[in-house]
């Protein structure tokens, strides 16, 4: 669970480190994100864009470049047809995905 206070943001308790508490917003399925990163259950994402990061369903979420399931990035998803089904289904243009796996 996250907390934001003026003395910093919070997960569970511990500190996130260089996280901003004045812009700091929580998404949803664990995702946040400040000015300057964004985060999963805590944690930075390395190299997802808090200008354009959507939190989608069921764990998954995307920016411009790139599709996350639970704070990973899934390799080769394209974020520009990128669709969330049910159950932890989900499909690009290209490919079928199972909870961030690649199915076909």
């Amino acid at each position: 669970m996250y907390y934001i206070s003026d003395n910093g943001v919070f997960f569970d308790g511990h500190k996130i480190k260089g996280a901003s508490a004045f812009t700091f917003k929580i998404l949803s399925d664990g995702y946040a994100a400040d000015a300057w990163s964004v985060y999963y259950l805590g944690v930075k994402i390395k190299g997802a864009s808090p200008d354009s990061f959507k939190a989608l369903d069921g764990g998954y979420a995307k920016d411009t470049w790139s599709v996350y399931y639970d704070g990973a990035k899934i390799k080769g998803a394209s974020p520009d047809s990128f669709i969330c089904g049910h159950d932890g289904y989900a499909r690009d243009n290209w490919h079928t995905y199972y909870r961030g796996r690649k199915i076909d």
